[in-house]
């Protein structure tokens, strides 16, 4: 399962990057390539994140990874189509494709944020275990410590609805 997606990811690199005999890329799909493939690394992120927390579900990722960079392309398409283009002569870029990467780019440094944050507490399970002991009278300090009383362990902590 683990293997996977590095056997994915080599299967692409000697597709479409070890040349093949006469055949060769459009330049004019190259935009649509791209902003696909930036979909397909915001749904692989994602799912690293789904499985980490025990919520992967693998028709959900194989799904969303392909709808997910045929609709990020496609919406490149049909703004360039309906002539949503920003900027001057050859310079020109469809508003859609920045749309797309603003929306995948931050859900991509979302992901990587949280990724970032459960990996670090694995790790820190893992090297130092901690007893609920040990958790109860860290909160009970770090809660005297805001408040700056001693009795502050002694009182029930506020929820979050009050």
């Amino acid at each position: 399962m683990f293997l996977l997606p590095l056997l994915a990811l080599l299967a692409g690199f000697i597709l479409f990057y070890i040349p093949l005999s006469g055949y060769s890329l459009a330049e004019n799909v190259a935009p649509y390539t791209a902003i696909a493939l930036l979909a397909g690394l915001d749904t692989v992120l994602g799912g690293w994140r789904a499985w980490l927390i025990d919520e992967f579900d693998e028709p959900v990722f194989v799904s969303g990874f392909f709808v997910n960079a045929i609709l990020a392309a496609g919406l490149v398409a049909l703004g360039e189509r309906l002539g949503l283009q920003a900027g001057f002569a050859d310079g020109q870029i469809s508003i859609m494709m920045i749309g797309a990467v603003v929306v995948f780019s931050s859900r991509i440094f979302n992901n990587l944020a949280v990724l970032r944050r459960l990996l670090i507490d694995r790790l820190r399970t893992r090297f130092h275990p901690v007893e609920p002991d040990e958790v109860t009278e860290n909160l009970a300090d770090s809660q005297m410590e805001i408040n700056g009383r001693e009795d502050a362990a002694e009182r029930p902590a506020l929820s979050a609805s009050s």
